[in-house]
């Protein structure tokens, strides 16, 4: 309280002082201490420095480790001037330090005591020396004494400090800058270079990084000392801090060749930074070729190639850049396995120098391996381009010539070619080559020069047929000149006789000139040498033509017979008959030619219904004769068989005869021979009668009229029953079987029918309901509708009614009488009387045969069936369709089964390209003729 009031009234330091002082006596150790330290600050604030150092003495008396007192005294004696004091102090510091550490510290105060106290700056400097005897590195000591010797210019002290400074500095930058100012330091004009600059640039080169100026010194002092692998890194520096990519290479190069010689090879780094050197000065002389042979010595062969591949880019001299480029190639091919790459580098040196040792067969050996013929051929050119003896050049250009052919280049390879010749003229193989490339490219006339060449110098039989009718073909088809074509050709004969290509070459020959007698002449000998007979019968029509040409037609006519005998039914032959006797104006010869051939073609057909060819034939020899309807007919006959015909292509079939089929006046051609008149006669008179006497029951195959439901099928049977002109038709349908039979002639005329019919196409139901009506018309229904065995019978009892002698075999009497008792009783007297005389001419007939009636009459009415229908595919599909088939299917082998297992239809499929069922067709108005 009563120091807070001595303040409070602004008493002066001094007084507080010296009143803090007197509480301190008697005061407890601690509280002590406490004042006198406070008196001891209030006298340095009021200035009284003297006094506050009695105050901090006193205190250190009592405890010389009292550091709150030993700062603040010296504080006090530097203010009070009492320095010795003070250095007494710090003297003595030193002297009492216990280990290198306390020494150190105790040393740094009385250094800076020294130099800004005391201002002694030798003084400090003893005490800096012996701070870094103790640490030699201590850079704030060597900064001190680095800017006391600068100040009084001490430079040979100055350097051991700044080499120091360079070691021990944590910075390169610093390191190098201090290096730097002792190096130039030493080396001032003064100091002779080579002695104490060297020796300490060397020591502290390993240690910091030199700028350019130490970079090329420490660089020189190794190389002096032959401490290479230093020179080496001071290269490596140098060649940093260069700007100009030439020498960086250079310097680069440097390093390595030092390192080299003193390590025994580059370290990797420096071949890595050479090679980044390479890169920025490609056209540099040496850089990428020493890359490459360190790089070899390495086992690099991946590198050195690479680095020879650069050298080689670069390299101005021809040579050089050949050799590099080849020993690129040379290590890509045998060492690394690129042989891209080999390519590409053996190409560039080819390109450079193709003279180097070996490159060209190495080079050319890889091309043709690969097959690049592009690059070959101009590899082939380059060396052709050297020179060199006749026979070697024979052979380069005789390769190119093959190698341009490849490349589609036929005029290069005919050049080659004449360069071949021009070397060797009689060299038979390049005369031949060149003669088919000017065949090729239609150079006819370099063609013909090269064959008349080859002539003189081959003997090869084979070889001069080939050069004489090839000189033949030019003269005969390219540059025309008939005599020379001709001569050329008989030289052919000369060598070959039988030559029949040749001869048939001169045939052409002398027609185009109109010489018909030496064609003649050519044309005989080529039937002659002939051994195709399809050739010979086109060589026998063209002699013909030769003949007729010549004004000798009847010579013509008998070779045309000739090979007409031999081969009937080939139609060039008959063609060709046929237009000469057309020429001639002879016009029943050819009529009769025609006919004949037409009749050839029908056998043919008879003996094999599947024969394509003869069908054809047929439609064809039936167009020359103008009967188109007849071909049209033949035509659809065979597409009904699945075979189709040229000319005329089988059309739709066009509406039949109609009702023209039920003319008398075609019964002549649609009547069997089988079916005598006697027969029919006596069927037209006695059918209705037979029938009464065998009635047919309707009511065994569940038979029915005719209702709303069998639209279809009335329909067809009225419209055949009009063509017949039968006006009174009864119409049975049935599903039990697929039949269409008349049951009796009338009136009224009963026809059954299958239901299954109704779904047939329209023109198969018209064909099975004319065929069914045209039996009823000619009183044949029970014909058709009796077993061969019981209509024999029935026929039998006809005929013993008029002639009871009449005792046919295998049937037996009482039958035969029990037949004719029924029958005469149906039978009406008057009718009896006109059929008595034809009975006994059916009878005695030849062929008479009762069992075959019904098939014989079936034939008969199928044929008038199919003029008045006018379809042979429907006619045949019907008659299957009656027979339990499902109409006509399958290929052409199945469909002559299907008729083969039904003679009916296969009888009606014949008369369809009959002579017969053609002149039917033309009588009913359905052809021209």
């Amino acid at each position: 309280g009563d120091l807070a009031t001595r303040t409070d009234r602004g008493a002066s330091s001094v007084d507080r002082a010296a009143w803090l002082g007197s509480l301190a006596e008697g005061a407890p150790p601690a509280l002590a201490r406490a004042l006198e330290l406070a008196a001891a600050g209030m006298l340095e604030h009021a200035g009284d420095s003297a006094g506050a150092a009695v105050l901090y003495e006193a205190l250190l008396a009592r405890d010389p480790a009292d550091a709150l007192a030993g700062a603040p005294l010296d504080v006090a004696d530097l203010a009070a001037g009492r320095l010795d004091r003070v250095a007494g102090r710090r003297e003595a510091a030193v002297r009492a330090a216990q280990d290198a550490s306390s020494r150190f510290t105790a040393l740094e105060q009385l250094a800076w005591f020294e130099a800004e106290d005391r201002k002694n700056p030798e003084a400090a400097v003893a005490s800096w020396r012996a701070m870094l005897a103790l640490r030699p590195g201590h850079v704030p000591t060597l900064r001190a004494l680095e800017r006391h010797f600068i100040a009084t210019d001490r430079h040979e002290e100055l350097v051991a400090v700044e080499s120091l400074l360079a070691t021990h500095l944590a910075a390169p930058e610093d390191a190098a800058a201090h290096l730097h100012f002792a190096a130039r330091l030493l080396l001032a004009p003064a100091e002779a270079p080579g002695t104490a600059a060297d020796a300490l640039l060397l020591d502290a080169a390993p240690k910091v990084r030199a700028d350019v100026w130490l970079a090329r010194r420490i660089a020189a002092a190794a190389r002096a000392a032959e401490r290479l692998d230093g020179a080496a890194a001071m290269d490596g520096v140098l060649a940093d801090a260069s700007s100009s990519p030439a020498q960086r290479a250079s310097l680069r190069v440097r390093a390595a060749e030092s390192e080299a010689l003193a390590l025994g090879a580059p370290r990797p780094g420096t071949l890595a930074a050479l090679e980044e050197a390479v890169a920025a000065a490609p056209a540099h002389p040496v850089a990428a070729t020493e890359l490459a042979r360190w790089k070899g010595e390495a086992g690099d062969a991946a590198g050195e190639a690479d680095a020879l591949e650069r050298a080689a880019r670069t390299a101005a001299v021809p040579s050089r850049a050949a050799s590099l480029w080849t020993r690129a190639g040379i290590l890509l091919q045998d060492v690394v396995g690129d042989e891209e790459r080999a390519v590409a580098a053996l190409t560039e040196a080819s390109k450079a120098d193709l003279e180097v040792e070996g490159l060209f067969d190495r080079l050319r050996e890889l091309l043709e391996l690969r097959e690049d013929h592009g690059a070959l051929s101009a590899l082939v050119a380059r060396r052709i381009a050297l020179g060199g003896d006749p026979e070697m050049l024979r052979a380069m250009q005789s390769q190119q010539r093959v190698l341009l052919e490849k490349l589609g280049d036929h005029a290069g390879a005919k050049e080659a070619l004449r360069s071949v010749l021009s070397l060797a003229p009689d060299d038979h193989e390049a005369l031949k080559r060149l003669a088919e490339l000017c065949l090729e490219e239609k150079d006819h006339r370099g063609a013909a020069d090269a064959l008349i060449r080859l002539a003189r110098v081959r003997k090869e039989r084979d070889e001069l047929r080939w050069v004489f009718f090839t000189l033949g073909d030019i003269y005969d088809r390219h540059i025309p000149d008939p005599k020379r074509a001709e001569a050329a050709f008989r030289r052919v004969l000369r060598l070959s006789p039988d030559d029949a290509e040749t001869v048939e070459r001169l045939v052409g020959l002398f027609e185009r000139e109109a010489q018909w007698l030496p064609a003649i002449e050519q044309w005989t000998e080529l039937v002659r040498l002939e051994s195709d007979a399809e050739r010979v019968r086109a060589h026998r029509i063209a002699l013909a033509l030769a003949h007729e040409k010549s004004g000798d037609p009847r010579q013509a006519e008998q070779v045309l017979e000739a090979a007409r005998r031999e081969a009937p039914l080939d139609l060039d032959t008959l063609r060709a008959l046929g237009e000469l006797h057309r020429r001639q104006g002879s016009n029943a010869a050819l009529g009769m030619h025609l006919q004949r051939a037409a009749s050839d073609f029908r056998d043919a057909l008879a003996a094999d219904l599947s024969d394509a060819a003869a069908w054809d034939g047929l439609a064809q020899v039936l167009s020359w004769r103008g009967k188109h309807d007849a071909a049209e007919v033949v035509a659809r006959t065979a597409s009904a068989l699945g075979i189709s015909v040229t000319e005329p292509p089988a059309g739709p079939a066009g509406p039949g005869a109609g009702a023209r089929a039920a003319d008398a006046a075609l019964e002549d051609l649609l009547v069997p021979a089988s079916l005598s008149p006697s027969v029919r006669g006596v069927m037209r008179l006695a059918g209705p009668s037979l029938e009464k006497t065998l009635p047919f029951d309707v009511r065994a195959l569940q038979a029915e009229k005719a209702g709303g439901a069998d639209a279809a099928l009335k329909a067809s049977a009225l419209e055949a029953a009009r063509w017949f002109g039968l006006t009174d038709l009864e119409l049975w349908v049935t599903s039990s079987v697929p039949a269409c039979v008349p049951l009796s002639s009338g009136p009224p005329v009963a026809v059954l029918i299958g239901r299954a019919l109704g779904d047939a196409e329209p023109a198969e139901r018209l064909f099975v309901c004319a065929r069914a009506l045209a039996l009823a018309k000619d009183g044949l229904s029970v014909v058709v509708r009796t077993a061969p065995e019981e209509l024999a019978g029935l026929l039998a009892g006809l005929v013993q009614g008029f002639d009871p002698r009449h005792q046919p075999p295998g049937i037996d009497p009482a039958q035969i009488q029990e037949w004719a008792r029924r029958i005469w009783r149906h039978l009406p007297r008057a009718t009896g009387d006109e059929l008595g005389p034809l009975v006994f001419e059916m009878a005695g007939s030849p062929g008479y045969a009762p069992a075959r009636l019904g098939m014989w009459s079936s034939e008969y009415a199928c044929r008038v069936a199919l003029l008045a229908s006018g379809s042979v595919e429907a006619a045949l599909s019907a008659l299957l369709k009656l027979s339990g088939e499902a109409g006509l299917s399958g290929s052409t082998s199945e469909r002559l089964e299907q008729l083969a297992r039904h003679p009916e239809a296969k009888a009606l499929l014949m008369f369809a390209f009959s002579e017969d069922h053609v002149e039917a067709r033309a009588r009913a108005g359905l052809a021209a003729g």
